[in-house]
């Protein structure tokens, strides 16, 4: 087979993507990148801990990419460079932990907006994420070229699926 069976290196591309674009778009707002979401679970708080063992606990919380606090709303961002339709749930999911976060209470009467950020376009992702009012974003810096090459011909774009 032709297929490049180079194994590639490990980098956060997917943060660096993140940061990248928040810089661009939202550089005037505060960010919080890798934002742990949802609460602890009670019988671990029932326990006998310290404070710094309670902050410790907080590691086995979901996390989304980045929230962005605007005046009016928070915006929580997932990327991935080739976006899954897996996706949109794991934003509603995470839109969802979001309300129930304790460190962010007094954000939760702002408006949620979801944003979907990618670099390579899946027009029936983008689609199904646009029906759930999530925002969808594509971002593909230069440096992205050279390491998209690299991938399998099916991980280079989307499936050639028409969005009905």
């Amino acid at each position: 087979m032709a297929e490049n069976t180079k194994k590639q290196e490990r980098e956060p591309r997917e943060m660096r993507l993140v940061t990248e674009y928040i810089a661009k778009v939202y550089p005037k707002f505060q960010t919080i990148t890798r934002a742990r979401l949802g609460g602890t679970h009670p019988s671990l708080l029932s326990m006998d801990l310290s404070a710094a063992e309670k902050r410790m606990l907080t590691v086995w919380r979901r996390w989304c990419d980045a929230l962005i606090f605007t005046p009016r709303k928070v915006i929580l961002l997932e990327a991935a460079i080739l976006p899954s339709a897996g996706d949109i749930s794991i934003l509603k999911h995470y839109g969802y932990l979001f309300g129930h976060t304790p460190e962010y209470k007094d954000f939760w009467s702002y408006e949620l907006q979801l944003e979907l950020l990618y670099a390579i376009e899946d027009p029936v992702v983008t689609k199904l994420a646009k029906m759930d009012d999530i925002k969808c974003s594509q971002y593909y810096p230069d440096w992205l070229t050279e390491y998209v090459k690299g991938l399998y011909g099916r991980k280079q774009r989307a499936p050639l699926t028409y969005p009905i």
